[in-house]
């Protein structure tokens, strides 16, 4: 049981090092990239089952500048019988398992996206970085 979950913890961790996208632009004050991380700040959590946290998402232009009212992001949870997600960002825990949970933004033809990897367990531990 612990081997399954390392790996995929690992499984997780590696593929939310891959979701960052991040794209050129004319326009030097438009969106450009966009990331999220967990409450603990890193790419991947472990929540316990019936618990709430708040994901981070930070847009920022080609430059780095952090754009305060990037648009309507969206939230998509690829597990929905493990991980909810509200449009707020907030996920709650619904059962043992792991998902991804996309924000994604779009701004006229593109769409920017990034993801966090969320595992669910009885035994979850949220004060470390898996």
């Amino acid at each position: 049981m612990r081997m399954r979950r390392l790996i995929l913890v690992l499984g997780l961790a590696i593929c939310a090092a891959c979701g960052s996208s991040a794209t050129s632009t004319s326009d030097p004050d438009a969106p450009a990239s966009i990331s999220v991380l967990a409450p603990n700040g890193a790419r991947t959590f472990s929540m316990k089952a019936g618990t709430t946290a708040a994901l981070t998402v930070t847009v920022r232009t080609a430059a780095g500048t952090a754009i305060s009212s990037p648009g309507v992001l969206q939230f998509t949870s690829r597990n929905t019988a493990v991980v909810a997600v509200e449009g707020t960002g907030v996920v709650t825990a619904k059962s043992d398992g792991a998902s991804f949970v996309v924000a994604s933004l779009t701004t006229g033809s593109r769409t920017l996206s990034d993801s966090v990897g969320l595992v669910v367990s009885e035994v979850a531990k949220t004060d470390r970085q898996p």
